[in-house]
């Protein structure tokens, strides 16, 4: 699944389709999330959200914000173990909000 999603993504980005390649982001953040590397998941989240704020699509941006915070959420559960990755993790969170 992550391969096909990297490859959606570069295909997408050579038609030059940028609410395509924000959708493309987020299922790559989605593979990464199913595999349970909730860091990766979380950068490729937060690109997601990043291009369609940029772009203008802010129906979108608000369910990838949401989407973003469930993964925050997530790496928050999994780093309770650190206490740097736990402050870290609730530092980025609040500033999603």
């Amino acid at each position: 699944h992550l391969k096909l999603a990297k490859r959606l993504k570069t295909v997408v980005k050579e038609i030059g389709d940028m609410e395509k390649l924000g959708d493309a982001l987020e299922i790559v953040g989605e593979s990464y999330y199913n595999l349970r590397d909730f860091t990766k998941a979380k950068k490729w989240h937060l690109r997601s959200w990043d291009l369609c704020k940029r772009i203008g699509h802010l129906e979108v941006s608000l369910l990838r914000k949401f989407l973003l915070q469930l993964v925050i959420l997530k790496v928050l559960i999994f780093s309770l173990v650190s206490l740097t990755g736990t402050i870290c993790c609730i530092d980025q969170l609040w500033k999603c909000t």
